[in-house]
């Protein structure tokens, strides 16, 4: 028997859902959200749609504001959490009892939680759940097939595989971590194209996170793997390798990197370091 087609997993999670959530990352919340889907399930008056920006930790507390602020505006519920730092889970379930259509007091709430590959789905579903109940992996697309999991007293949850649009460009499969690194038959190339796209969100990324100006991928490589001694034989720097260190570099959130809401501009370094303080201190946290 041949593989179900995730999309229509996805579908069918929808349809049994009473409230979907959209995970997506907060660092690039344009960039993996679907469009789409969206329209389809605000278009069913029984269903709410939630975006649960996940990997909040990774962006300063002003920006996730000024992202919920901005899909308030577009008419849409929005929370934002961190699944890693176990972050604003609570506020996530307060909303969803809040938002959820009216059933009867001994009917359990639905969810359906979807979204690409590496936003942290299975994670956050295990948070919410208080203990390990859908497998998770820290390599995108491990989660193959539909599962129901009980995370409370009157709340069940589907899980679902994360689905890639056809659509969707290399460049924002590598921003979005969807690529394993060790999967790519060019890594440098790759990398120079992660690069590119990460310069021109935030100009002088790759100054700030290795000390080191980027100029042109080869230069920038050599430069990289000599300053960590990742070097061959002879003492040639070990680009393809250091291209892929950089990959995982910005998968796993080591590179402070971010897109503003339409029309917004990057704070500079010196706000960012006025926030730091006060992070902490106004997410809500388990």
């Amino acid at each position: 028997m041949g593989k179900k087609n995730p999309w229509k997993i996805v579908w069918d999670v929808v349809d049994k859902s009473d409230v979907v959530l959209e995970v997506v990352d907060a660092r690039f919340p344009s960039r993996c959200r679907s469009f789409y889907l969206e329209n389809k399930i605000q278009e069913q008056s029984n269903k709410e749609l939630m975006l649960v920006l996940n990997k909040s930790d990774l962006i300063p507390r002003s920006v996730g504001k000024r992202w919920l602020r901005f899909l308030k505006r577009e008419g849409f519920h929005a929370v934002l959490v961190s699944a890693r730092e176990r972050l604003g889970t609570s506020i996530l379930r307060k909303q969803i009892q809040r938002f959820a259509p009216r059933k009867n007091k001994h009917e359990d709430i639905v969810l359906g939680v979807v979204g690409l590959p590496n936003t942290g789905k299975s994670s956050l579903i295990n948070i919410l759940k208080g203990r390990s109940s859908a497998p998770t992996a820290p390599i995108p697309g491990f989660t193959k097939a539909m599962q129901l999991l009980r995370i409370g007293a009157r709340m069940m949850v589907y899980d679902t595989p994360g689905v890639i649009p056809s659509a969707i460009p290399f460049s924002d499969q590598l921003l979005l971590g969807i690529i394993r690194p060790e999967r790519l038959s060019d890594p440098i190339k790759a990398c120079g194209i992660l690069i590119k796209t990460l310069e021109e969100m935030n100009p002088g990324i790759m100054l700030e996170a290795y000390g080191i100006p980027f100029d042109n991928v080869d230069s920038f490589l050599a430069q990289l793997a000599i300053k960590r001694n990742r070097v061959l034989k002879g003492g040639d720097p070990n680009v393809d390798l250091i291209a892929r260190q950089v990959i995982m570099d910005h998968v796993k959130g080591n590179i402070r990197v971010y897109e503003q809401p339409p029309g917004e501009k990057r704070e500079n370094k010196a706000d960012e370091e006025l926030l730091k303080d006060h992070d902490a201190s106004e997410v809500e946290m388990l």
